[in-house]
């Protein structure tokens, strides 16, 4: 599995110049944001989606952070990321997004999905955004062919599966 730091040379490559909005859902500390802006892409609109919650039933509670205050100190930090490059970094799960989105119309070349790693959240992620994919766009799924997130490859497969009619390779 390539790293997704590693695949930023082949979007430079494939985008070029062209003006690209990117998406990322699941988002952390902002370490893919920051080697996106570092990137050689020409970003107009970057938009990131994480809900830092820490709270008893989150289920990265004891993996990224300890509690509702861990999860809030992790959220500035990378709030902070957002800001200093012009991003927009929105506090909530990617279906609250999704649901503010509907009627917006906005399309992403990129749109990088590291969310909830359980299969029908990661199938849905793929499914309901792309459609706000922009034609010729790239959707890059995080985690595939992982061990420790097997429900990401099968819903990676499930998804390839009903949508290969409209999947091409960079």
């Amino acid at each position: 599995a390539r790293s997704p730091v590693g695949i930023i040379p082949l979007l430079e490559q494939y985008f070029g110049r062209q003006p690209v909005r990117i998406l990322e859902i699941g988002v952390f500390q902002g370490g893919l944001t920051k080697a996106f802006a570092a990137s050689a892409l020409n970003i107009v609109g970057y938009e990131g989606v994480d809900p830092y919650l820490g709270s008893f039933n989150d289920r990265y509670t004891g993996t990224y952070w300890n509690d509702p205050t861990g999860a809030e100190a992790v959220y500035q930090k990378t709030q902070t990321i957002f800001t200093s490059h012009g991003y927009k970094l929105h506090r909530m799960t990617s279906c609250q997004y999704f649901e503010r989105q509907l009627q917006s119309k906005n399309k992403f070349h990129i749109i990088y999905v590291d969310g909830d790693h359980r299969f029908h959240q990661a199938l849905w992620d793929m499914c309901s955004f792309a459609e706000m994919l922009a034609d010729n766009g790239v959707m890059l799924v995080d985690d595939y062919a992982n061990i420790d997130a097997p429900d990401v490859t099968c819903a990676v497969n499930t998804f390839l599966a009903s949508h290969m009619q409209c999947v091409d390779k960079i």
